[in-house]
């Protein structure tokens, strides 16, 4: 249902919360899970080990020792975030090399 733009903000409440209630209703409401291992093709879920199919990391390189040792590095030289966007706060020399090389 919707509503003209003057609509009262109640009656806004009341159609979001019917609508969150009938997606409730069909099992279709999602909800955060909580993994409880590293990614891999398996992990920890709600204290089961369970085979992982949703990763974007398929070749398990998020684990690799030489991806992770990069990482150490990375962080420990360049601290774990830019603070804000490239056109905010500048652009770190990482990025520019990384553009450059692919």
């Amino acid at each position: 249902m919707t509503h003209p733009p003057g609509a009262p903000d109640a009656l806004r409440a009341a159609t979001v919360a019917e609508r969150l209630e009938a997606i409730r209703a069909d099992g279709l409401f999602r909800r955060m899970r909580t993994v409880g291992s590293a990614q891999g093709p398996r992990v920890e879920l709600d204290g089961r080990d369970v085979l992982l199919l949703c990763s974007n990391d398929y070749l398990s390189l998020a684990s690799h020792p030489d991806v992770v040792a990069a990482a150490v590095d990375a962080t420990e030289r360049w601290g774990v975030g830019a603070g804000a966007s490239r056109l905010v706060s500048g652009n770190m020399e990482p990025h520019d090399r990384l553009e450059r090389d692919l």
